[in-house]
């Protein structure tokens, strides 16, 4: 190897040093303008600004960051079942033990965000032991569609019938694309990125996005599509006010009393 070549990767050569990054950036970038471009192209987009943030993120490494974190938070949501020292298979024996030779207790789910995924394997768990959940209430969900219908037909196969009722409240597509979920950085809700950045694919459809139940072939099980079709989907709009709810808001009474409302109707209870 010549002295100039040293020189380069030593850094003595700052000019040279700048240059091969400029080089090895001006080709990541050119790789991330075309994957946005083809996201246009086939209707994936979310937007010039907020589409160019997430492939920028996924070519220099920043996305793999936030799905590697979301992966493991897809892991645990499923972990927590496999031993029976672990929080969720241990919740599960104990409200078997205390079902057993009783009235079948009225379980209501209610799974928020990444709990949705959570809340779909307890189903399947519940199944195993005998149990129906009566009510299935999904709130802004960031569950795909494929593990969804993955832990639906497990339970249905266990115990048909496994959930008798499901319900699914979240923004609507105008809410979230109306505030941005990182200020200054990303102009989209938190689903849109999870599902812009952190998924294998880039808008990776999630269950609680109203963007993709529009979108028939997305959820091509026919087990998953008769689920949705009897189910009861609430989006919840701006306000009078045209104040832009939020993903994280969701639960606040204030800010989302809608939910509230919601919930206690089914519930049964007065909010």
């Amino acid at each position: 190897m010549d002295g100039d070549w040293l020189r380069v990767l030593s850094g003595a050569d700052a000019d040279g040093s700048r240059s091969i990054v400029g080089l090895i950036a001006a080709k990541k970038l050119g790789v991330a303008l075309s994957r946005v471009i083809s996201r246009f192209f086939t209707g994936r987009a979310h937007g010039v600004y907020a589409t160019c943030v997430e492939e920028i993120g996924r070519e220099f490494y920043l996305s793999a960051l936030g799905g590697k974190l979301w992966s493991l938070i897809k892991k645990e949501a499923e972990d927590t079942f496999e031993a029976d020292d672990r929080g969720g298979r241990m919740f599960v024996n104990a409200l078997a033990a205390a079902s057993a030779d009783r009235s079948p207790p009225r379980i209501t789910i209610v799974g928020h965000s990444a709990g949705s995924i959570y809340a779909g394997r307890l189903v399947v768990e519940l199944a195993r032991c005998g149990l129906h959940v009566d009510d299935l209430v999904l709130l802004a969900a960031a569950v795909r569609y494929d593990v969804f219908g993955r832990h639906m037909a497990a339970a249905d196969d266990l115990l048909p019938s496994a959930v008798r009722r499901f319900h699914f409240i979240a923004l609507d597509d105008d809410c979230e694309r109306g505030y941005w979920e990182v200020p200054g950085v990303y102009p989209r809700s938190l689903l849109y990125l999870v599902s812009g950045a952190a998924e294998d694919t880039a808008d990776h459809p999630l269950l609680g996005m109203e963007r993709f139940w529009t979108r028939e072939h997305l959820a091509p099980d026919p087990h998953v599509r008769a689920i949705l079709a009897r189910s009861q989907r609430h989006w919840l709009a701006r306000r009078a006010d045209r104040t832009v709810l939020r993903h994280g808001g969701l639960f606040d009474p204030t800010a989302a009393p809608e939910t509230v409302r919601l919930l206690a109707a089914i519930l049964g209870a007065t909010p």
